[in-house]
């Protein structure tokens, strides 16, 4: 028998986050890298502080200095492998995601007071899965960044749940850890 490891791709274990293993061999490039434009429209990852290890934006628009305007998207209980969704704002000012808004009075939760510039972005330019899950070669390039750091409590619904009149009203935040090496 003859093989070729050149053919090979790398193996994803099927699970509820994962439910095949075959590779997506017409997106070409699955995510872009830090330091190259965003198009408007195209989603982003950008490191935020804890709870919350990352978070997930779609360009709307450019300011001055590079700065992002973008809609949250987010997920129940801030998991990595969690289905990402976009944000909406309720009458009374409570974000929540979702496909669609709920109620035709909700508006898209744009950028709060968060300032987020080009330089800020790590990974940009990719696309969710039909359930709006992260592709796993970016889960695990997001996952081996040592800027972005997953906290045991990511993934863990139920707790963070428990806390979350504790957090309420405070949306996330962008991390303040060390500066990349460009």
């Amino acid at each position: 028998m003859e093989t070729h490891a050149d053919k090979l791709h790398i193996f994803h274990p099927w699970s509820k986050e994962q439910p095949s293993t075959a590779p997506d061999l017409h997106d070409g490039a699955l995510y872009q890298l830090e330091g190259s434009y965003v198009p408007i429209g195209q989603l982003f990852i950008i490191a935020l502080l804890d709870p919350w290890p990352f978070g997930v934006g779609e360009v709307v628009a450019y300011g001055k200095n590079n700065e992002i305007k973008f809609r949250w998207y987010g997920c129940k209980g801030y998991s990595d492998t969690g289905k990402f969704l976009k944000g909406w704002i309720d009458n009374n000012n409570d974000t929540y995601y979702a496909n669609e808004k709920t109620s035709p009075n909700h508006t898209p939760y744009y950028e709060t007071d968060m300032v987020v510039h080009l330089s800020d972005v790590y990974y940009h330019s990719f696309k969710l899965s039909n359930g709006g899950r992260i592709h796993p070669q970016l889960l695990h390039a997001i996952r081996s960044n040592e800027q972005i750091k997953l906290t045991k409590e990511a993934g863990k619904a139920d707790e963070l749940e428990a806390n979350k009149t504790q957090m309420q009203g405070s949306g996330p935040r962008r991390s303040t850890r060390s500066k990349r090496k460009r």
